[in-house]
């Protein structure tokens, strides 16, 4: 009875070793994906403010009529 149950043991814990590593690498590349996507929107984000700010300063500078 015991040798039955150790004959399946290291396939089974093989098996799901893949499986977990499997899934470690999916979410991994996932958030690889999704940092090189939101990159260029911070960028964006942050040209858009120094944008605001130079008009704002502009604006100042300039007499309001």
């Amino acid at each position: 009875m015991i040798k039955n149950n150790t004959k399946y043991f290291w396939p089974i814990t093989s098996i799901t070793l893949i499986i977990i590593l499997l899934i470690i690498s999916q979410t991994q590349l996932v958030k690889i994906f999704t940092e090189k996507k939101e990159t260029p929107q911070l960028d964006d984000l942050k040209w858009l403010d120094e944008m605001k700010k130079k008009s704002y300063e502009e604006s100042l500078l300039t007499p309001k009529q």
